[in-house]
């Protein structure tokens, strides 16, 4: 098969189906809290989640957490390559027959205790083929437990809800605070299992995301560029996380300027075209963060 250069590709235009990207929502789900404390994510298999996992494993990293991600089948690997080589991102392949998932996390959270390096730790268990519920719920006690004994522990529990029962989920639920839903069909539903309704979920009309990401096209492409991506990635991340497409035209405008101004640089790699901050660029998007968060804070009059 031919591959296609980075600037051939294509998001489908306004209206049109296809097989890999769903179709526009009429509403989105905004929630707070995503990356603190315990939570329980259950999904459909059809549901895009390897977005939330990058975000959940960077934020762990950039708040000098070490992290834990366990998993059946993942394409993150290869983007976490640098952080995973340190040993700030440490690895377990379901199908590994080193050591059982209960023996890593407890070897992680010995790392914790021995070492200044780290100031918690952070998992992510991607149950999506559970082999066996009882190991599953062995490993949810252990987290509990060392969060009861005020542990520095917080991370998600994935589980692909074709898998589970309504016996099981109950079970699993038990002494996590948040459990969110995610389906094929985009719809996500986050609650607290203390309390509901939940003060962490706010539903807003979707012309109002749409509305801010089209008008904001710059800041929101900076905030992608802790990795090196593509113009199409960059174009595809902002579409599943916000169900809003943007012209081709528009997004890679904004990266050959960036380019222009010394904030990006390009490196070729294969056929692809992959933009990479600068290292004063790097100091130029710290600060045009820093200024677009502070412009909206007074704006619209919040606290800080």
């Amino acid at each position: 098969m031919q591959k296609i250069a980075d600037s051939e590709k294509r998001l489908p235009e306004h209206g049109e189906r296809t097989g890999e990207i769903p179709e526009r929502q009429n509403v989105a789900v905004l929630m707070d809290g995503f990356f603190s404390d315990l939570i329980l994510f259950l999904y459909t298999r059809s549901v895009r989640k390897e977005h939330l996992f990058r975000d959940s494993i960077e934020h762990g990293v950039d708040n000098g957490e070490l992290c834990i991600y366990a998993f059946h089948h993942s394409t993150l690997e290869r983007y976490f390559r640098e952080e995973i080589s340190n040993g700030k991102l440490r690895v377990y392949r379901s199908g590994d027959d080193r050591k059982d998932l209960l023996t890593f996390a407890e070897d992680c959270c010995g790392l914790i205790l021995a070492s200044d390096e780290y100031i918690a730790l952070r998992f992510l268990f991607d149950f999506s083929e559970p082999d066996d519920f009882g190991d599953l719920l062995a490993i949810k006690n252990l987290v509990i437990e060392k969060r009861n004994a005020s542990f520095p522990i917080s991370g998600i529990f994935a589980v692909d809800i074709e898998h589970m029962t309504e016996e099981r989920i109950k079970a699993l639920s038990v002494g996590i605070p948040r459990v969110i839903i995610s389906t094929g069909e985009g719809i996500t539903i986050s609650f607290s299992t203390f309390s509901y309704p939940p003060q962490a979920l706010d539903v807003v009309p979707q012309k109002i995301v749409e509305g801010i990401v089209r008008k904001s096209v710059e800041p929101l492409i900076l905030t992608f560029l802790r990795k090196p991506m593509t113009g199409y990635d960059i174009l595809k991340e902002i579409y599943e996380r916000y169900h809003v497409l943007l012209p081709q035209a528009r997004v890679y405008s904004t990266l050959y300027d960036l380019a222009n101004r010394g904030v990006l640089k390009v490196i070729v790699r294969g056929k692809s075209k992959l933009y990479v901050p600068t290292e004063e660029g790097e100091k130029y998007i710290k600060k045009k963060l820093r200024d677009f968060h502070a412009v909206y804070t007074h704006i619209l009059g919040v606290e800080r």
